[in-house]
């Protein structure tokens, strides 16, 4: 190594954040891009798995379970939709059955270290909680 300095590679850090709303979690994508992030992405989450997404026609009667319809979840077994629509949400009237929180999307990005705190502070300030 005559006098040749060894290049360190770059050190990465990651932000995890949960939003009320996909549109504020884009908004700090967006500012999380302007800091050189290498990788973000918002995400949904629930409760309950998948979404049905009107995929069940209750005026003919093919429905997998009750939960289906007030939960938009996807039911693959008799055993599962007995369950989930056992929980007091399947009902319809204990309002978003989605999320408990509130927050029920999720910013993942991937920022070099030295961007890291501004990072962090432009999800705050694009109202995520971290």
């Amino acid at each position: 190594m005559l006098g040749s300095k060894l290049e360190s590679p770059m050190t990465e850090k990651s932000v995890i954040a949960y939003f009320a709303s996909r549109e504020a979690a884009e908004e700090a994508v967006n500012k999380l891009r302007a800091l050189r992030a290498l990788d973000a992405r918002v995400d949904s989450f629930g409760r309950f798995p998948g979404s049905s997404e009107g995929s069940s026609t209750p005026i003919s009667g093919d429905i997998s379970s009750l939960s289906s319809l007030t939960l938009n979840a996807t039911v693959e077994t008799r055993d599962t939709g007995i369950l989930l629509a056992a929980d007091p949400s399947a009902s319809g009237l204990s309002g978003d059955p989605s999320s408990v929180s509130g927050h029920r999307f999720v910013l993942s990005a991937v920022v070099p270290e030295e961007t890291h705190h501004q990072a962090l502070r432009a999800v705050e300030q694009s109202g995520g909680t971290l």
